[in-house]
């Protein structure tokens, strides 16, 4: 029991130590060393907790995705939602990619090795559309919008906005922030027809 928990500590530094690493210089600039160096370990004994960098990498992302959740979710947990709360589901979501833009590359631009089965359920759907598929039904239920609906408008808005936000951090095409912002609740707004 002792050696689990030391070892899961032990784990717990090398994800923390990859995501500091990552926040700060990008995905592209990690590497085993640096990680075992933030952490005082040999990067040798990070083999020991990861097959390879990439899954680090994995179990650094599954990190993210609660930190994610953690911004917003105690906000969103209410009996009955209207269309604004969806409005600002979003909002923090765009915040905070704003504010951590290698993160939001490390999970779009990216390209790395096939998950571990152990992380791979959490990258089925996405923390943000788990909260807000919950608020599309609960729209649904009070006749707002049509149940059979829910999981094309859900998918509908996510779509349209990783799809400016790749526009934002590609560079490929001008769009601003508040663009970004007002676009998102334009496309809220049409497809709740409100």
């Amino acid at each position: 029991m002792k050696k689990d928990v030391k070892k899961n500590r032990i784990k717990k530094y090398f994800i923390d130590a990859a995501k500091e690493i990552l926040i700060n210089e990008g995905v592209t600039n990690i590497s085993v060393r640096k990680v075992g160096e933030a952490t005082g370990y040999s990067y040798a004994t990070i083999y020991n907790y990861f097959e390879s960098l990439d899954h680090l990498l994995w179990y650094a992302g599954v990190d993210f995705i609660q930190d994610i959740i953690k911004i917003y979710e105690s906000d969103f947990i209410k009996e009955k939602y209207t269309p604004e709360d969806i409005k600002q589901l979003l909002r923090k979501y765009i915040a905070y990619y704003f504010q951590n833009p290698n993160v939001f590359k490390f999970f779009f631009f990216y390209q790395t090795e096939e998950p571990p089965e152990v992380v791979k359920q959490e990258f089925v759907r996405p923390s943000l559309e788990r909260i807000q598929i919950g608020i599309l039904k609960n729209l649904a239920q009070q006749g707002i919008i049509e149940h059979e609906k829910v999981h094309i408008i859900s998918s509908l808005i996510m779509n349209s906005v990783h799809g400016m936000l790749l526009m934002y951090f590609s560079g490929k095409r001008k769009i601003t922030e508040q663009e970004i912002y007002s676009n998102a609740e334009e496309v809220v707004r049409f497809l709740l027809r409100q």
